[in-house]
């Protein structure tokens, strides 16, 4: 039960609205003692309230409150104009018209607030040691000597092991590409990083990964080209880090700006000033309840990649060059020198001292031309390097709280006995390939056995994230692994303002965030029932919700308490559950399926799935499932237009096996020693002989027809009913193209159960009719049986459709839950742009970007695209798009061995915030082939309020 609030002096009525009306009157300025002036004539004023209620107004209560009382929020409000200065860099040109607009509010409560909401006030800068020479970096009396140091690692055969508590049940977060260094908004709570870490700490994650943390550039300078490069910096000089001898004349020249001065910066100080940057990241501000404790409290950890191995080894050259430089100054002193005397020698006549120095010319002149940088040895530039790394890794792990580099370069870690990859890759380009070319080459880790679970690509400039999934079969068993793409976690908003007047694009973040695709945010990667997620997506927008949700949270004091118990991502985060089965191939000899003891027969995913549901009690009985919606986008039925009945399954026994089978076991029944061990023989064999009727497959269409009828509608109608419940429920709203168009039907309107048709199906027939009104009719029928739908016909054409457009499943339109955010839809059969094998729905993305909106509907909001044909699970998010395919009901055939890589096999469901995008993770919450296999046969209990949490 919520405490009963405690009445304080604030709360009489229009005391505060007084308050704030003498103060927009001048009072703090004018007062030489501005709380003790403002305290007497409020209590004045209230006096009579205030001894009614046994109140006492004083200075003390006046300086606790005057911070809500000058800084609102709002668009009119004062913290939000302060705000929008700080966050484009407060230059005192800014400040001064903001103080003009806000004369009532006295300077140094401006600049106190202004350093507070850049993060000033979180830390002290020191500045580092002054190293002489170009582009050199090292600590305190110089790098010590490192034979001892070892470049941290982590490989597959030797991971690095993290055991969270709860093995089931887990969470990290992955912030990449911060890039610190580059633009940024000033305001410090405004910050994505600062926003994702916070998020991280109120979900409870385990652990955070850092990944491509800095923007900083070593390389010599290139005449105009480092001006472009400059103009994305966001580094402004800190003065206190720059060296005491240096620091008063850069205060002077940052003070007054003349024209025929610049500021000048050590290597050594710009990477401090980075690392100051990120201490005022990670922690909390000093002042009371946070004390300056960490945003994140659990471990960070980070990985080394491609953008600090070029700063490393920039400095490492940088410090080779120095001590190059000093070495052929002092040989050029010396042979100066020996020169003077020689000229002296000859004058006296001194014979020996000519010829001695005659010799020593000669060595320091060979010496001379061995002094090069080019000549240096690589051993010496081998342990510069790894000086360098050392210093790097040790002022990181100083820096950022509760921080160790464990790796660098590719990394691989053990994660509650999960195996995760964080591939790094070798080049900076901006490219929509990285999944492409990282799952390309996943093959020869699938025969070595050392593929890990999770593989996730984190790279300085990625466009968005993506995810697929990959077989990972070993010892005669099928599994998965996922591949992933880490999006970047910057403010795109922001930077896309900040460096739209840049026109050629040197830097690689101008490419990224002006390029169509980009969509910044950070990824989750979990466990949920045990069972591991692929890495979903949380835009910046989410974080940024989140944190406004959350900053009340609570008693006073208590933001940063960790989540630890509750397996709900975003409280207050209502989602609607779109479920996914496609391509499941009835009549095909290769449907994917498990055998359920409970049940005595062999399920597919979609009937499995389904079984899961009921048998945890979510299909009748009142219950309801939590799912909203309904897809399966294409090939229901196998057909026969590939002449499939020409290719026998690999396991398919001939008529004379199955007869000596059945003749040994009705031996070994008769000479068993119970009537329950020949029944268990007797159960054997009916699952033997249900394995053969599967695989021997339907090649008549009729008989699919009907298949589909018994199997897929009869057996599963609660699943149906249950959906419809759900929306109901839900106050789901669904506007077709038709409702938009004002037309009174329009084929490809979609529902809140949608049956697609499939090529296969088409084709066997010569295109003359669908299978999808087949079904949708069957459906519609049975459910008029239940007494709730039994006078709602009409109601039910509406909600069960099998949309097209001419003979291809094609459907358009929106969907809300009831006050929510209006998502558009696109389902179709098949993608729009091919396939790229690797990264399936990446020419799809491509293409859609040149269609633009046939469909007149989906303009103005984000936009759900589902497809199926192509048996793989993918998954793309953009500005304005998901994109996903679900993966099929059917394992590969032999059709795949003619060079595709196997088939995933499963379902998938697909979270969407009630709220919009912004509203929380977008989650796509697959189970493939091996965990529903797992689940049915170990007849283990699933959570399913944790595996589809929060449903409207």
């Amino acid at each position: 039960m919520a405490k009963e609030k405690k009445q304080t002096v604030w709360d009489l009525p229009r005391l505060r609205e007084r308050a704030k009306e003498l103060i927009q009157g001048g009072l703090l300025v004018k007062e030489k003692d501005p709380e003790v002036a403002l305290a007497k004539t409020l209590s004045d004023e209230f006096k009579d309230a205030l001894k009614k209620q046994g109140l006492v107004l004083n200075a003390e209560a006046v300086k606790d409150a005057l911070p809500t009382l000058i800084w609102t929020e709002g668009k009119t409000g004062t913290l939000t104009a302060l705000k929008g200065v700080v966050r484009r860099g407060g230059s005192p040109g800014r400040l001064e018209k903001f103080q003009s607009a806000h004369p009532y509010i006295p300077l140094p409560m401006v600049e106190q607030r202004v350093r507070d909401l850049s993060g000033m006030t979180q830390v002290e800068a020191h500045a580092p040691l002054l190293l002489h020479g170009i582009n050199r970096i090292g600590g305190e009396g110089g790098i010590k000597r490192v034979e001892d140091f070892e470049i941290p690692s982590a490989t597959t055969s030797r991971p690095f092991v993290i055991q969270p508590k709860d093995t089931k049940h887990w969470r990290f977060m992955i912030i990449n590409g911060a890039n610190i260094g580059l633009k940024h908004a000033r305001v410090m709570e405004d910050n994505p990083v600062r926003q994702a870490l916070s998020t991280a700490e109120r979900l409870g994650c385990d652990t955070v990964f850092l990944t491509n943390l800095l923007d900083l550039d070593l390389t010599k300078a290139g005449g105009p080209l480092k001006a472009l490069r400059a103009l994305s910096s966001g580094r402004n000089v800190n003065v206190a880090i720059l060296d005491p001898s240096y620091r008063e004349e850069a205060m002077r020249i940052l003070n007054t700006l003349p024209d025929d001065e610049v500021i000048y910066e050590t290597a050594n100080e710009v990477f401090e000033d980075l690392l100051t940057g990120w201490e005022k990241i990670t922690h909390l501000p000093k002042r009371k309840p946070y004390e300056g404790r960490p945003e994140f409290s659990g471990k960070t950890y980070i990985v080394l990649g491609r953008k600090e191995e070029d700063f490393i080894v920039a400095a490492a050259y940088w410090d080779i060059r120095y001590a190059t430089i000093k070495r052929q100054q002092a040989n050029e002193m010396a042979l100066k020198t020996a020169r003077n005397a020689l000229g002296k020698a000859q004058k006296e006549g001194n014979e020996s001292q000519v010829k001695r120095l005659t010799k020593e010319i000669e060595r320091l002149a060979k010496l001379k031309a061995r002094f090069a940088t080019t000549a240096v040895r690589d051993q010496d530039f081998v342990r510069k390097y790894l000086a360098m790394l050392a210093y790097v890794i040790g002022r990181f792990e100083q820096s950022i709280p509760n921080c160790k580099v464990i790796g660098v370069n590719t990394t691989h870690i053990s994660f509650g006995g999960k195996t995760i990859e964080l591939s790094v890759p070798d080049h900076v380009k901006v490219t929509d390939m990285l999944l492409s070319n990282r799952v390309g080459a996943h093959g020869p880790q699938v025969l070595r056995k050392d593929l890990a679970d999770a593989i996730i690509v984190c790279h300085p400039y990625p466009l968005n994230a993506r995810f697929t999934a990959r077989e990972r079969d070993a010892d005669g068993k099928r599994g998965h692994s996922y591949f992933a793409v880490a999006p970047m976690c910057v403010d795109s908003k922001f930077l896309r303002e900040a460096l739209r007047h840049i026109i050629r694009k040197v830097h690689p973040i101008n490419k990224a965030v002006f390029n169509e695709q980009f969509q910044p945010g950070v990824l989750l990667v979990e466990t949920v029932n045990g069972v591991l997620m692929p890495p979903e997506p949380i835009s910046i927008g989410a974080l940024d919700k989140f944190r406004m949700r959350t900053k009340d949270f609570g008693e006073e004091g208590t933001w940063g308490v960790r989540n630890t118990t509750s397996p709900i991502l975003f409280p207050a985060t209502r989602y609607l559950w779109y479920f996914i089965s496609t391509d499941i191939h009835i009549g095909s000899r290769n449907r994917a399926i498990v055998w359920c003891k409970e049940t005595g027969t062999y399920l597919g995913m979609f009937e499995a799935v389904c079984y899961m549901m009921r048998r945890e009690g979510l299909l009748g009985n009142g219950k309801m499932p939590p799912v909203h919606m309904f897809s399966s986008n294409d090939d229901v039925t196998q057909g026969n237009h590939f002449e499939t009945h020409l290719q026998p399954h690999v396991h398919e026994l001939s008529r004379t096996q199955i007869e000596d089978t059945w003749r040994k076991e009705m031996d070994k029944a008769k000479r068993a020693p119970s009537k329950g061990a020949a029944l268990e023989i007797f159960a054997n064999m009916r699952e033997l002989m249900l394995y053969q009727l599967e695989i021997r497959g339907l090649d008549w269409t009729q008989q699919q027809v009907l298949e589909v009828f018994e199997k897929l509608v009869e057996q599963n109608l609660d699943m149906y009913r249950g959906i419809l419940q759900r929306a109901e429920h839900a106050k789901l709203k669904i506007r077709g193209v038709s409702k938009f168009a004002g037309v009174p039907y329009d084929s490809r309107d979609p529902g809140v159960i949608n049956i697609g048709t499939g090529n296969h199906f088409v084709k066997t027939i010569d295109r003359r009719m669908a299978e999808g009104p087949l079904y949708a009719d069957k459906i519609r029928a049975l459910l008029r049986t239940y007494p709730e739908f039994k006078d709602e016909g009409d109601a039910l054409r509406d909600l069960v459709k099998a949309p097209l457009d001419g003979s291809r499943f094609i459907s358009y339109g929106t969907v809300k839950v009831n006050g929510g955010y209006e998502w558009g839809l696109d389902m179709r059969d098949t993608p729009t742009g091919g396939v790229d094998w690797n990264d399936p729905l990446r020419p799809t993305v491509l293409k859609e970007m040149r269609r633009g909106n046939p469909s007149r509907v989906l303009e103005g909001r984000m936009i759900v695209r589902t497809y199926g044909d192509k048996h793989f699970l993918s998954f793309i998010i953009t500005p304005g798009a998901i994109f996903l395919m679900g993966p099929p009901g059917t394992h590969t055939d032999v059709y795949g061995e003619h060079g595709f890589p196997p088939n995933n096999t499963g379902v998938v469901f697909l979270g969407l915030p009630v709220d919009g995008p912004d509203g929380g993770p977008i989650l796509v919450r697959p189970l493939l082939f091996d965990d529903i296999k797992r689940i049915i046969e170990s007849k283990e209990s699933f959570d399913w309020e944790k595996f589809l949490p929060n449903p409207a």
